[in-house]
């Protein structure tokens, strides 16, 4: 397994970056090895879930949460009871409801949309999809770009957390 968070402002982009392999409970089965690269020994000497505790809730503790296809960073982080990280930006529903017209929004479809220096950030440097550290920045550079190119930085927040199809279209026809 591995966690990878990245930090930042609509702003200003990508100001920190966290990355983790974590040991499993059980053996990685050959088809997650073969779709994220991780290999036996890189969890060799990996620290548990639960001693990453302390790093992982100072990132992302009162921050809105960005990952496309949310639910299994959600599940993950529902291990540590009592803990509420939130709110949450789902940015394959995002890229539903502002792309309609893209025939798949798979985090790898939506290249295009994620800056021209997005290869060049060091969250993304000699990494590739399917990465954790590459896939949280794929996901933020989204949204980012996103709120750029619609110009809604100055929008409420419930514009990204509820996206509404033709609110997005709206916005991308000018009216």
């Amino acid at each position: 397994m591995q966690i990878g968070i990245t930090i930042g402002t609509i702003a200003e982009g990508i100001t920190e970056s966290f990355v983790s392999y974590i040991k499993p409970k059980k053996d990685v089965m050959w088809q997650a090895s073969r779709i994220h690269g991780i290999k036996a020994k890189d969890l060799k000497d990996a620290p548990d879930f639960f001693s990453l505790f302390p790093k992982i809730k100072s990132l992302l503790n009162n921050r809105v949460l960005v990952a496309h296809s949310c639910g299994t960073e959600k599940r993950f982080l529902r291990a540590f009871a009592g803990q509420k990280f939130e709110p949450w930006v789902d940015s394959l529903t995002l890229a539903k409801a502002a792309l309609p017209d893209l025939e798949k929004h798979r985090l790898g479809e939506l290249l295009p949309y994620l800056g021209s220096d997005f290869n060049e950030l060091p969250a993304t440097k000699n990494r590739q999809w399917h990465d954790a550290l590459y896939d949280a920045a794929a996901s933020f550079c989204f949204v980012q770009n996103l709120v750029h190119t619609l110009d809604i930085a100055d929008q409420p927040l419930s514009l990204l957390l509820n996206p509404n199809t033709k609110r997005y279209h709206a916005l991308r026809h000018g009216s």
